[in-house]
């Protein structure tokens, strides 16, 4: 389990990573993992965001952090190492959803569908 600052100027953290190994566990690894970061550092409060194609984010509740918001499915067009959403295409260029995609896909751009996250959050001061 990794965390990294939210913001330099705050106390509030954010879970980068958290990696498991393969037929490998540790009862309560990760919530030992968690109370000992926050004996030591005494966050304001602790997020982190579950991407639904790998996670249910089951793990981040038992944590004891709790959903915040959900970031919406949507589709994400890729054309060599650079890609658009969906929702920014129809929000800045104002083009109807039902063309979106036969445009991008007649541009040759590839279409990736992003399942969405979920954020969690808990808070442990009043900030």
């Amino acid at each position: 389990m990794s965390f990294r600052l939210a913001e330099l100027s705050s106390n509030s953290w954010v879970i980068a990573n958290i990696c498991n190994k393969y037929h490998y566990s540790i009862i309560n690894g990760n919530k030992l993992l968690l109370q000992s970061f926050i004996q030591s550092y005494s966050p304001d409060s602790i997020s982190a965001m579950s991407d639904l194609s790998k996670s249910n984010g089951m793990s981040l509740y038992h944590l004891g952090l709790k959903l915040k918001h959900e970031i919406p499915s949507e589709n994400i067009y890729t054309k060599y190492k650079c890609g658009i959403s969906h929702s920014l295409i129809k929000d800045v260029l104002h083009i109807p959803d039902n063309v979106i995609e036969d445009m991008m896909i007649k541009e040759n751009y590839n279409v990736v569908h992003n399942l969405g996250y979920q954020i969690f959050e808990a808070i442990y001061r009043n900030t």
